[in-house]
């Protein structure tokens, strides 16, 4: 028994990671894909926000009035534009395409 799980311990660790290739593949797809990658992007937002209230910092200064579509344009572009970075974690590409677009600084408010 202890062996099984460990087997299913070291295999859930092996888990696939979804990528910037699969996330854009998501946004060119019609229908439920494209709002997949849409919501994705929701998700990873929320998991800013999340860091940001625990810590005290801002990492990401999304100025009022920007809406969700908004957002997911913004990676999508970053990921039809940088295909080299595509092989890596979404949800990293996803963080570094909004906080270069609306950066925190000194004088940014939220």
């Amino acid at each position: 028994m202890k062996r099984l799980l460990l087997v299913l311990v070291l295999a859930a660790g092996a888990a696939h990671a979804y990528t910037g290739n699969e996330l854009l593949l998501d946004f060119q797809r019609a229908g439920d894909h494209e709002v997949s990658a849409t919501q994705y992007v929701r998700g990873v937002i929320a998991g800013i926000q999340v860091v940001e209230s625990l810590t005290g910092r801002d990492h990401l200064c999304i100025p009022n009035g920007v809406r969700l579509g908004q957002a997911a344009e913004v990676v999508r572009n970053d990921l039809q534009n940088l295909p080299a970075n595509r092989h890596l974690d979404a949800s990293a590409l996803v963080f570094v395409s909004l906080t270069k677009a609306w950066p925190c600084g000194p004088t940014v408010k939220k």
